[in-house]
């Protein structure tokens, strides 16, 4: 009868383990693209004429988790990386489910780099700036096409930097 209940116990107990595992480990896309968008800073950003509203990834785990995991980003929507210090700060297409446009700024807020159409078929490959940024926007594919971006273009924040 003992042995039974310690089965019956251990079952329950790795049945509980694996549910447990499988929520805390669940990929971005279950946990919800939603959430991460209620709960992110927003400010505008401005390029070319054209204003943008962004989502602000400015600590170590929403840069890292960037736009993983999204379905997609609106034409009037961009992802604004922050950083501390200027550096030469390389993206990647991990768990990316739609192709960006990466558009590198300095921190006089001028445009440095550009990288078109990047898809997620370029994953592992990674992609740096020419020069040190201080800020990263990531775009629809195609947008900056449409906007006529290029090097030297000044990026506006609203509400600064």
């Amino acid at each position: 009868m003992k042995t039974r209940i310690l089965i019956l116990v251990g079952v329950f107990v790795l049945g509980l383990s694996l549910v447990l595992y499988k929520n805390v480990h669940a990929p971005v896309e279950v946990v919800g693209e939603s959430l991460v968008r209620d709960v992110q800073k927003r400010t505008e950003v401005s390029l070319n004429g054209t204003t943008f509203s962004a989502y602000v990834s400015d600590t170590e785990k929403l840069r890292e988790n960037g736009l993983s995991g999204f379905k997609g980003l609106s034409d009037k929507e961009l992802m604004l990386f922050k950083f501390d210090n200027d550096d030469t700060v390389g993206f990647w297409m991990k768990d990316m489910l739609f192709s960006i446009d990466i558009v590198w700024v300095d921190s006089a807020m001028k445009v440095i780099s550009i990288e078109k159409n990047v898809s997620p078929a370029t994953f592992p490959k990674v992609f740096y700036p020419a020069k040190p940024s201080r800020y990263v926007l990531e775009l629809a594919a195609g947008i900056t096409e449409r906007i006529g971006t290029k090097i030297g273009d000044t990026l506006t924040i609203s509400g600064g930097k």
